[in-house]
């Protein structure tokens, strides 16, 4: 999924579910195989985010793994880990899960059922050169995960059940893409303060102005040209004015605050 973030800026977000410890080899090479494709293709550029249970373990060993991996990751490294690692060393990726000081339980999402201990196999993976782009991340598990076969049928699913795989992965696919716009578009423009509060006036003195402009070439309205000169002239007086008016109300009434000890914060643009 592409999203633009304005300024010629886009980032790009991947979602990935990686074969499981039990699975051969060859399945193994084949999805980061794909994978590594799938990276390449995104131009360097683009920022780029990577999502995705990766039932693999990276362990804590940060020093091999410089940029790759920060200090605070969970247990020890598995093969489908080093795969992982492999893939992020080749790109210049970082495991960003495994850079922040955060208690187990939100780091890790998944229970091994026979020794009960919680790992930490699903993360978020980034660019290092966007990394400072990332304030936290962070588990939460919401509720406890459903049974291995109901994972199965969502996984594999029988023909009978592809239709409404389908249209839930179109329902998930929008959600995500919706609030990902909401948090990552570009900020609107905002009129500035003094503006807003001032609205009404202005507003009908620029009124006044574009009823003239709209005259202003008229044959029967010659007059209307020098009127126009010069209401434009008079808009931009009163509206420095009006600035200016703001401006002073504005600092009489911080200075105001000042002298009574009371902090207050004011944004002023």
């Amino acid at each position: 999924m592409q999203l633009s973030l304005g300024r010629n800026t886009s980032i790009t977000l991947i979602s990935a579910y990686a074969p499981t410890m039990t699975n051969p080899d060859e399945v193994k090479d084949k999805f980061y195989e794909e994978l590594d494709s799938l990276i390449s293709s995104v131009p360097q550029s683009e920022k780029l985010v990577i999502l995705g249970d990766f039932n693999a373990r990276v362990g804590t060993d940060h020093q091999p793994w410089y940029n790759i991996i920060g200090k605070h990751g969970v247990g020890k490294c598995n093969s489908n880990g080093l795969f992982l690692l492999r893939t992020c060393a080749s790109h210049d990726l970082n495991i960003t899960n495994t850079m922040f000081q955060l208690p187990n339980r939100n780091k890790t999402t998944w229970m091994h059922p026979p020794s009960r201990y919680w790992h930490q196999i699903n993360y978020v993976i980034t660019r290092v050169k966007n990394r400072q782009d990332v304030r936290l991340t962070k588990a939460m598990l919401l509720d406890r995960p459903p049974p291995h076969h109901l994972q199965m049928q969502l996984l594999y699913p029988t023909k009978e059940k592809s239709s409404g795989v389908k249209e839930s992965w179109a329902s998930f696919r929008d959600v995500v893409h919706s609030a990902a716009f909401d948090v990552l578009s570009p900020a609107t423009k905002h009129h500035q303060d003094w503006f807003d509060e001032n609205d009404p006036e202005i507003h009908n003195l620029l009124q006044e102005k574009h009823l003239l402009r709209a005259h202003q070439n008229s044959p029967a309205y010659v007059s209307t040209k020098t009127a126009f000169s010069n209401m434009r002239n008079n808009v931009k007086s009163k509206l420095r004015s009006v600035q200016d008016s703001w401006l002073s109300a504005k600092a009489d009434e911080i200075q105001g605050y000042a002298d009574k000890h009371d902090t207050k914060i004011f944004t002023m643009h």
